[in-house]
């Protein structure tokens, strides 16, 4: 290997031990904990400003589980719903059509399903 070669690779390795322990240490939190890291990367990736995530959801709701303003000036919101499954656990498609629903329901038109595990193939 070139020298290139070997950065390359051991950076491919470092990317999957820290991914790996990152998903172990996410997979430790409480659903609670898990929806507000997830409003916080929503802001992270600059959607709405500080403040603007609002948790709404308790666990097992079946709805949304926060909200997040777009763009600064609140127009337009975002409805991120928080799954932390099991890696062997995947979101079928029952998930993400009561997720559908819930998202009628407060008549959003904007919504992001986030999990640690898969989408199976329906869903």
């Amino acid at each position: 290997m070139t020298p290139q070669e070997r950065i390359e690779t051991a950076i491919k390795e470092l990317n999957h031990s820290l991914k790996e322990e990152l998903l172990e240490h996410i997979l430790q939190l409480d659903p609670a904990s898990f929806a507000k890291l997830i409003l916080l990367l929503m802001r992270g990736v600059r959607y709405g400003g500080q403040g603007s995530g609002e948790h709404l959801g308790r666990t097992g709701n079946g709805g949304v589980d926060e909200v997040v303003n777009e763009d600064a000036l609140g127009l337009e919101f975002i409805y991120p719903q928080a799954k932390r499954y099991r890696p062997d656990n995947n979101v079928g498609v029952q998930d993400i059509r009561g997720f559908g629903g819930a998202l009628d329901e407060v008549h959003a038109s904007k919504g992001v399903f986030v999990t640690t595990s898969k989408f199976s193939p329906s869903a």
